[in-house]
């Protein structure tokens, strides 16, 4: 039985009791990555450099794993808001199984591509044992990034944001205690550094495989014994159909994070590292809105599904004026604040230079930033993922790629920002356009 409030409940208020839990867990999610950038920046700046270089594959990845979530999400919501529960059972069970399919593949490529893809990314002899150290333990252990991501979608699709997000806070209190155990060996623990970080990362994510399993049978009754191959093979075609062009878009980014990261690098070590933090502030100061994004996947593919065409144009309204005001709160938050959360993260004044300008630039972009997530969001869930690809390749290399490398061309690092910043705002402003058009044309269908 799907959840009625979604179907019937005020568009506004329904949105917020989803994002209220959710936001804990994107808090969890970014306190997650910030932790290991805080404990690894102690090691000094090479390691965090290291990790600035894995940031683009890192992400990449989780790119992969966040389309077939997005996919799973779509599908599944829409059986249930198609009052359609066995049937998404047996989506969310052949989901997984193409989710462990994918891991064997990912994982295989990457332990062996290494040394020659960091290096083609701009890793420096001084860098790359790091980066292999890392990344070594990361491929190994890919399992457990990818698997919880789809089964966390599919509890999100039944409307539940709760139990996703104590997941993944659990997994942060783990991550949280293992990681200087591990990274400096405190007490009987042994001294691996930043192998330590990615120990830790992993098993912190295991506990996170084996407690959405747990949920996923024992709570929500949405695991099924495979029916045959063919039925999976239907399953991974309906979920490819969205999670294809979603990974396809969500892996553009890092694409595009790649590009400007080995653009970075002409200018040093310090200006990778100082990219690297403020990548991750920056994730922390979009998670209201990423909270936002990732509940109304739920909220769009149930009201898809049951053909409530208005209720989905009002969400989207209510979400885009929510973003605006959000990222302009930001804004001014971390401008006010960017010389102390560039000390919190490295002790190198180089790199807390890098952090600052970044800090002090494109978040003034993140007003229209948050509309490109929210919309892309929108896009999945009514079944329209090619739009969404098409929006994010235009804003990562029709956008972001050219107008950061003219701007370095003109003033350096803080041209390249300044780039990057004017590529959010014309991308935002175009995902708001175009999510308005599909939606209208929905409404006379």
């Amino acid at each position: 039985m799907s959840t009625p409030s979604l179907l019937t409940g005020p568009v506004g208020k329904t949105l917020l009791r989803l994002a209220v839990p959710m936001l804990l867990g994107v808090i969890s999610i970014v306190a997650f990555n910030l932790v290991d950038t805080y404990f690894i920046g102690q090691l000094g700046p090479e390691q965090l450099a290291a990790v600035g270089f894995t940031f683009p594959i890192v992400s990449l990845v989780g790119s992969i794993a966040q389309g077939l979530g997005i996919g799973v999400t779509s599908i599944v919501a829409a059986s249930l808001g198609r009052n359609e529960r066995e049937r998404a059972a047996h989506e969310t069970t052949d989901s997984l199984m193409l989710g462990m399919v994918i891991v064997a593949i990912v994982s295989t490529l990457g332990y062996f591509t290494i040394d020659p893809l960091f290096t083609a990314l701009g890793a420096t002899p001084e860098t790359l044992p790091y980066v292999r150290e890392y990344m070594t333990v990361w491929y190994v252990t890919i399992v457990f990034l990818i698997v919880p991501m789809v089964g966390n979608s599919a509890i999100r699709a039944t409307g539940d944001t709760k139990t996703p997000s104590y997941i993944m806070l659990v997994a942060v209190a783990i991550n949280l205690v293992l990681d200087p155990l591990l990274i400096f060996g405190y007490g009987p623990f042994p001294e691996l550094g930043i192998r330590g970080a990615a120990l830790a990362t992993a098993i912190s994510r295991g506990v996170t495989f084996l407690l959405a399993l747990y949920f996923l049978h024992f709570r929500l009754n949405l695991l099924r014994v495979p029916r045959s191959v063919r039925s999976f093979v239907g399953c991974v075609g309906a979920v490819a159909n969205i999670a294809v062009p979603a990974g396809a878009a969500r892996a553009i980014s890092p694409l595009g994070i790649a590009t400007l990261t080995g653009m970075l690098a002409a200018y040093g070590t310090e200006a990778v590292a100082g990219y690297g933090v403020g990548s991750r502030v920056e994730i922390l100061a979009l998670t209201f809105v990423i909270a936002l994004s990732t509940v109304v996947g739920p909220f769009v593919g149930q009201n898809f599904g049951a053909g409530n065409r208005v209720r989905i144009r009002e969400a989207a309204s209510i979400s885009f004026r929510f973003c605006l005001l959000c990222g302009l709160g930001m804004a001014a938050l971390l401008t006010a604040f960017a010389a102390p959360v560039a000390t919190l993260f490295s002790e190198d004044e180089a790199v807390r230079a890098v952090v600052r300008r970044f800090l002090r630039i494109v978040p003034w972009s993140y007003t229209l930033l948050g509309v490109t997530l929210v919309g892309a969001t929108v896009l999945n869930s009514v079944q329209r993922p090619w739009s969404a690809a098409v929006l994010s390749l235009i804003q990562m290399f029709g956008l972001l790629v050219p107008l950061a490398y003219v701007g370095g061309r003109v003033a350096e690092i803080e041209g390249m920002f300044l780039g990057v910043g004017a590529a959010y705002l014309l991308a935002g402003g175009a995902t708001w356009l175009w999510v308005n058009r599909t939606l209208a044309r929905l409404e006379t269908e």
